[in-house]
């Protein structure tokens, strides 16, 4: 059984009070993962939210058969497969276990069931949900700007003005 203090070892806990989490754990499913692990697929269903408890994931997209990159590193704590949390989508990266990690998750639709109950602990959430997908979309545009800046083509017009 997870306890409060398991789950106060993820980020997201510190915007939640205690008897929001105690509305949650009932319904946390800890599952562990070995290295190269798949813990979910590109085009699954989005219908459950991660939290790594210990060990590492990685975000992966393979953009040809012979290459894959790596998108985000996940670290203990954090959380992952927030799109799970929009409803009715579907998973648009590989989540891989790149050593043995012990994650907790929830379904999407239990935990939407939740925040209409306890509508402080939704906007925390959604509160959470944002700043994520802001860092994210700032890292990854920093990404494509180096990624352009490194352009051989690209360089030669940027140095040309």
């Amino acid at each position: 059984m997870i306890t409060i203090d398991d789950f106060k070892t993820i980020a997201l806990a510190q915007y939640l009070s205690d008897n929001m989490i105690k509305k949650i754990l009932p319904y946390l499913k800890i599952n562990t993962y070995k290295e190269s692990d798949l813990v979910f697929c590109e085009g699954n269903s989005a219908n459950r939210f991660y939290m790594l408890k210990k060990g590492k994931v990685l975000l992966e997209k393979q953009i040809s058969e012979e290459v894959t990159i790596t998108l985000d590193s996940i670290k203990p704590g954090k959380s992952f497969g927030w799109i799970s949390m929009l409803g009715g989508q579907d998973f648009m990266v590989d989540a891989v276990s790149s050593q043995t990690s012990e994650i907790l998750s929830i379904k999407s639709e239990t935990i939407f069931e939740l925040m209409d109950n306890d509508n402080l602990m939704g906007y925390n959430i959604m509160k959470k949900l944002l700043w994520v997908v802001n860092q994210r979309l700032t890292h990854r545009t920093k990404q494509f700007i180096k990624a352009i800046e490194n352009y051989p083509e690209i360089n030669k017009l940027l140095n040309k003005g």
